[in-house]
């Protein structure tokens, strides 16, 4: 018995990404209201994960 999944993955990988979609937005919107507070956010952020960096990775 052969049993194909390819039509019900893709199915569910589409909904996956309009999910990941709708939350990039959402996202945006919100960094966008408010940018120095974002910046601010994000910096603090950098600062706190530069350190975990694995030796010879460039910043992007």
């Amino acid at each position: 018995m052969v049993v194909r999944e390819a039509g019900l993955r893709s199915g569910a990988m589409a909904g996956d990404v309009a999910q990941l979609a709708i939350v990039d937005y959402v996202l945006i919107a919100v960094a966008q209201s408010s940018p120095h507070q974002t910046e601010a956010v994000l910096r603090a952020t950098f600062d706190a994960v530069c350190d975990l960096r694995m030796e010879g990775q460039t910043r992007r």
